[in-house]
């Protein structure tokens, strides 16, 4: 979301959410911009504070959550924490909002192996309600960390597949068996 346009032109939001309302789908404001990478981001912290001005103008329309969704491949320790300190932020900002405006946004993240890996994001569930996690790198054995410390503090994890890849392919059939194999230890999750 680019949310300067949201500032300045709600109705287009509106229209969409409302359009997305009637079939049951929800709306997340997708932020994807590197300010978040950056200690004490007046500019990321500018973003939230829009969408929450839109949601208590907007009770209807409502965004369903924020998801912060950036490539983390690349990017030093001091931008991680940087990103996690943002994130603590969003959250304060998300609590106060929810708490006066009888609202349930939620903050959630994409993640990928590094980021979990990560000591940065080891106790993550305390501040995101979701993460959505993408199997691209063949392997989900770590994402077991990620389900104990999410349940812990009662929050969700979405784990989804890169479509992408040719659905026969050897590697792909692997991951769906390893997958199936661990279905018992995921269903606990429910």
């Amino acid at each position: 979301t680019n949310t300067y346009l949201l500032k300045k032109m709600p109705s287009s939001y509106t229209t969409v959410i409302k359009s997305l309302n009637k079939y049951d789908m929800k709306a997340y404001a997708l932020l994807d911009s590197d300010l978040w990478l950056k200690n004490q981001s007046k500019d990321a912290k500018n973003e939230v504070w829009n969408i929450l001005r839109y949601n208590e103008k907007n009770e209807e329309t409502r965004f369903e959550g924020i998801n912060i969704n950036l490539n983390l491949e690349n990017v030093t320790t001091g931008e991680l924490e940087a990103f996690y300190g943002n994130l603590v932020e969003a959250r304060k900002l998300i609590d106060k909002h929810n708490n006066s405006n009888k609202d349930n946004l939620i903050l959630s993240i994409n993640a990928d192996k590094s980021l979990l890996e990560n000591k940065v994001f080891s106790d993550v569930g305390k501040i995101i309600d979701k993460v959505i996690y993408n199997g691209k790198d063949n392997s989900i054995e770590h994402v077991k960390d990620l389900l104990a410390t999410m349940d812990k503090y009662n929050n969700k994890v979405v784990i989804t597949m890169d479509s992408k890849k040719d659905f026969f392919d050897k590697n792909y059939v692997s991951i769906l068996k390893d997958l199936d194999k661990k279905l018992d230890h995921f269903n606990q999750y429910e």
